[in-house]
């Protein structure tokens, strides 16, 4: 096992999917770290996942099989490894937004002329080889 970790969500999980830059992060990254997915993650990944490649014209049931062979690359852990940290993991998410609530008025949301956009990065479109 390598000796960095990651922990990987369920948004990773899709892109790991649906997107082309994540495989290859994950790929160019394999032998140096350990990549460890909660199974809340997968489970919830399992249940949106094919309603998502649906919507962009996709086959679920191949979507689906490529996550089952992403997550033989990972490690599954279940709540019982995690359960001791999250209380204190939540404590610091919560400080956390406290002091980006203060500083939020300060900055100006990304977009160009005077539209506002929540979010510069959007989800990749789903690959048209999945259609095949």
């Amino acid at each position: 096992m390598p000796g960095k970790a990651l922990v990987v969500d369920a948004n990773i999980l899709v892109r790991s999917v649906l997107g082309k830059r994540v495989p290859e992060v994950m790929e160019a990254y394999a032998e140096e770290v350990t990549f460890f997915v909660p199974e809340a993650a997968l489970a919830e990944t399992e249940e949106h996942l094919p309603a998502l490649v649906i919507k962009r014209g996709g086959d679920p049931v191949k979507a689906l099989a490529f996550l089952h062979g992403v997550v033989g690359l990972v490690e599954v852990i279940g709540a019982d490894v995690y359960e001791a940290f999250e209380a204190e993991a939540r404590e610091r998410l919560h400080m956390d937004f406290q002091q980006r609530r203060g500083i939020s008025k300060k900055i100006k949301p990304y977009g160009r002329g005077g539209q506002e956009c929540h979010s510069k990065w959007r989800l990749p479109r789903f690959d048209s080889e999945w259609n095949r």
